[in-house]
């Protein structure tokens, strides 16, 4: 059986499988992968050609730092002082992100007559042709997730200085049901202006500000307050709880961040190459707005001729593994973008915030000093005309039990051993929790951990604020 021959029957059929408006037969990004292909902005990455036929590995762009006011001069005279006009970065190393999938013998023998059979009468694919989509799917899905997982954690390094505290930390904001001077939608717009942003904000993140974008998306009528009034995108990623922290969010101005994605299986670099044939393969994915596009994943087709074993059991018999993978960087503006000097040095366009829920106070006016009964529609109750809700924030969080040896199934209460301090914090109870691997351990929302499989996972509690504290569970047998 010809290798190519199998490739071009993968190829044909997606391309036409692609056109199929079922939302099974497309993948949906989520989240920040989601806003980066929707808002993608790689006008400054020179070598983007070099990237796209697989000859370059790194990511480099190019960028010109605006005029100081001290460059500036009140002389006329011949001579002024001429600094560099160009600028380049490399924005590092590429991510790469892969999975496989094993295809029975049989199974692609079949479906290559198959293909080839619908091709040449033009007839639709069969079940068998449309079987071996769908499992490619599945397989793209989980490498879609691994990717937005991957960048959500690269990001949280690459968080610009926001001009208004002069640092890259999250700030608090308050969402609040009525617009005010201090409501949270005034605080992303105020600090847009003086970190001098133009345009529309994309905004990223889990917890309090979706939240915030669903109530007002579901808000009948005219309405002046929420996102959809002030031109906000909102992206829902629940990835964000782990990577920057319980109810954090990024807002990023438009053309400052990007997913670069280039293919290494292209041009010399594809065809067929020992036992293996290289190549690309358009994934169809489906965006917000409803326009279909593509992510073009790596792929490899490689055969087993012996039958696989993992510890004495049989797995698979020989066949074919189909290896997809992708090589792809984030594209964050420099931090030297603005030079020294420059009111906006550091500024990237990516700020961090963690949402709150606005107090809800009840002003009261008093003569002198006693406190004024409020009538609630109940009994009266005393209000103190002094009380101003104060926020206390996180300092730390800690565990007593840093290591764990527990069996198949068995659960134990880890959460009851995580303290936040102070102990009277406002989001004190705002804990996520998190697995480095589920397939060995599991934890549900209170901190309670499972034991799944044997094997060693790192159980992770996160705050406001970016603290967290863990334990290593090991299950055995």
């Amino acid at each position: 059986m010809q290798l190519y021959g199998i490739v071009n029957a993968f190829l044909t059929n997606i391309s036409a499988l692609a056109g199929i408006n079922d939302p099974q037969l497309k993948v949906s990004p989520v989240g920040f992968l989601r806003a980066l292909l929707e808002n993608n902005a790689t006008t400054r990455v020179t070598n983007l050609a070099g990237l796209q036929s697989g000859q370059d590995r790194t990511i480099t762009v190019r960028y010109m730092n605006r005029g100081l006011l001290a460059q500036a001069t009140t002389i006329d005279d011949c001579d002024t002082p001429i600094t560099p006009a160009w600028e380049s970065a490399n924005i590092g190393a590429p991510y790469f992100s892969k999975i496989g999938m094993f295809i029975a013998d049989g199974d692609l023998r079949q479906y290559q007559i198959e293909a080839a059979q619908a091709a040449a009468a033009g007839t639709p694919p069969t079940p068998l042709m449309l079987a071996m989509y769908e499992s490619i799917l599945a397989k793209a899905n989980a490498l879609i997730q691994h990717i937005d997982n991957t960048l959500v954690t690269a990001q949280a390094a690459n968080f610009g200085v926001n001009v208004v505290t002069g640092d890259n930390a999250a700030q608090l904001v308050n969402f609040g049901t009525s617009m005010n001077m201090t409501d949270g939608i005034v605080k992303l717009l105020t600090d847009a202006q003086a970190n001098e942003v133009n345009g529309d904000l994309i905004v990223v993140g889990n917890g309090v500000v979706t939240t915030y974008d669903i109530v007002n998306r579901l808000k009948a009528g005219v309405d002046a307050n929420g996102f959809g009034r002030a031109n906000f995108s909102v992206y829902n990623d629940n990835r964000t709880v782990a990577g920057w922290g319980a109810n954090q969010f990024g807002v990023f101005a438009r053309g400052e961040v990007g997913f670069v994605d280039f293919n290494k299986n292209v041009g010399n670099y594809a065809g067929e190459k020992g036992g293996s044939y290289f190549f690309t393969m358009p994934i169809p994915i489906e965006l917000a707005n409803g326009e279909l596009s593509a992510l073009v994943l790596d792929a490899q087709l490689k055969y087993e001729d012996c039958p696989i074993y993992d510890d004495n059991r049989k797995i698979a018999d020989r066949g074919w593994k189909l290896i997809l993978s992708k090589s792809y960087g984030l594209y964050n503006t420099p931090a030297t973008a603005f030079a020294v000097g420059d009111p906006l040095r550091g500024v990237n366009g990516s700020f961090r915030y963690v949402g709150a829920v606005e107090s809800k106070c009840i002003e009261v006016k008093a003569c002198g000093d006693e406190p004024i009964p409020v009538d609630l529609g109940n009994e009266p109750i005393p209000v103190d005309v002094d009380f101003v809700p104060e926020l206390v924030p996180i300092t730390g969080i800690s565990t007593t039990d840093n290591a764990e040896t527990i069996a198949p199934s068995a659960t134990f209460d880890w959460g009851a051993t995580v303290v936040v301090a102070p102990s009277d914090a406002t989001f004190r109870k705002l804990i996520a929790y998190t697995s480095s691997d589920t397939g060995v351990a599991t934890v549900d929302q209170y901190g309670v951990v499972k034991g799944v499989a044997d094997g060693t996972a790192v159980i992770t509690a996160s705050t406001i604020g970016g603290f967290s504290t863990s334990c290593t569970i090991t299950v055995t047998t």
